[in-house]
Formats: C-alpha cells, structure tokens, sequence
C-alpha cells in the first residue's frame, strides 16, 4: 500500500498558498493562488486547485521540501488552459547539483523529461487544454545512471538515463520555472520516499471540515468559545468549519484553564461513497 509522507488537493482554499504551520508548503514564488474558480474549469478533485501565473520577469512555483535522501515518488494532476508559446518547466526535483525537471516542448507540444532544463526524453503523445493529466514520477539517484520513470494518465513513458554519480534529493517544486507569460494549474500532489509505491496512480483529495458535535468532557471555565463561553451545550463544530479557511481568528475554541480529563470531540464530515484511502492528514 501507497506509504505517503505528504500530500495535498489545496482542499484548505486560502486564496494564496501559505508556508506557515507544520504540513503545508515550504516556500512561494510570484502569482501562485488557490483557487475554485470555474472560469478556470473544475478541480480534478474536491473543490479547490493551484493557480501559477508566470510572466516575462517572473516565475511563479511553489517548493516542498523532502528528506534528504535518492529515491523519491510523487503523482501530481496538471492542465493548461492555453497551450505556451516556447518551452515551459512545469516540474522539478532538486539535488546536490541538478535539477531533474518536466518540461513543455513547444516544438512538439508535447511534455518531456530531462535535467537542467535539457529536453531529452519526450512524452509519447501531446497535449490538450482544458485537460488534467495524471503525472506519475520516480526518480533514483543512488547510483551512476539516475534512471527516471514517469507516466502520463497511467501509461509508462520512456525511462530517462542520466550519467552522474549519486547525489541526494531535497526539494520538489511544482510550477512554471520558465519566464514567460502563461499559467499553469495543479491538483492532489503526493509524496512518497518509497520505490515500491510507484506508480501512486489515479487518485484525488478531500477536504473533511466539522459538521457536528459528539459528547463533551468539559468543567466550569476550562473549554470555551472565542466569547468565553463555557462549551456543553454551545456547539463547537461551527467555530472550526470555515471553508475556506479564513485568515482571521474571531471564532475558535480555547482551553482556559488547566483540565486534563477535560475536551471537545468535534466530528468530522463524512465521505460517500466511501473511496479507498491511502492517507490521512491534518492541518
């Protein structure tokens, strides 16, 4: 079974990505948003999706930085809404020293593989807008070749062979790192560390905010709303629901006071039907 160490469908839909708290993304560059607008057509799944906008002085991508280590998995979901008019790096993975990337050929509009930017091993087939492809990747670069395998929507693309002694991965970046005026949109990125969850495969995300209470354990002063309100019969599910999550913190709920039998269990939404999970994060 798929061994995730981090994942995410921007399912949290702050209107910019933020690299504050534990779980969420390492580093932003330029116009990156989260978005469910539908003028940009629909998520691949639940109802949010990244929005990276470069142009001609700028790039615009988002980082996630990894265990130091030679092996790395991910899938990630990936559209254009226009074809770009040159090449394009949608898609990186940083070493020592390199940088194995996905790019957009314009000459064959088609995507490929390669490090530094080199266009080496092209896609079997080409690109249309409006259109998530499914990006599969495992990059090993334990030993003199790297070999890279990757997919697109489940279908092996042509594995990329590069001479190099090895050298540890550290951070993957997802956006356009090529300047040049156009956007890019991605959905339900993974990580695993594993060589054996390849390929993660077709999947999406879910966002569970609260939808109910279940039975409080609480006393006197100790858990309360954001009103000082003692929580029992006053609902605590409604405080912490915001979709999207909101960048203000005039509801909430508090413990005032030292009380350790004492808590709120706040349920979650439910899924149906019920998918198969492979991880389950919080935030």
């Amino acid at each position: 079974m798929t061994t995730p160490v981090w994942f995410t469908g921007f399912e949290y839909g702050l209107a910019a990505p933020s690299a504050n708290g534990v779980g969420l993304i390492d580093a932003i560059v330029g116009g990156c948003t989260i978005t469910s607008d539908s003028s940009f057509g629909i998520p691949n799944s639940g109802t949010y999706f990244l929005k990276c906008t470069a142009t001609a002085g700028a790039l615009a991508y988002i980082s996630r930085n990894i265990t130091a280590g030679q092996t790395f998995v991910g899938r990630f979901y990936f559209k254009f809404l226009a074809l770009p008019a040159a090449d394009r790096i949608i898609f990186s993975i940083t070493t020592v020293g390199h940088k194995i990337q996905i790019t957009y050929d314009q000459s064959i509009n088609s995507l490929a593989l390669g490090i530094d930017g080199a266009v080496t091993t092209p896609a079997l087939s080409t690109m249309a807008i409006e259109t998530w492809y499914c990006i599969d990747i495992k990059a090993v670069t334990s030993a003199n070749p790297w070999l890279t395998d990757w997919q697109i929507d489940s279908i092996a693309q042509t594995q990329n062979s590069y001479a190099h002694a090895a050298e540890n991965m550290s951070v993957v970046d997802y956006g356009l790192r090529t300047l040049g005026a156009n956007s890019a949109y991605y959905d339900d990125l993974i990580h695993s560390l594993t060589a054996a969850d390849y390929p993660i495969g077709v999947g999406g995300t879910y966002g569970l905010r609260p939808d109910s209470d279940g039975v409080h354990n609480n006393a006197a002063n100790v858990m309360e709303n954001s009103a000082g309100t003692d929580i029992d019969g006053t609902p605590a599910w409604s405080l912490l629901n915001r979709a999207p999550w909101s960048s203000t913190i005039s509801n909430y709920v508090r413990q005032n006071a030292i009380g350790a039998a004492n808590y709120c269990e706040i349920n979650f939404a439910d899924v149906n039907p019920q998918p198969t999970y492979i991880g389950v994060e919080g935030y």
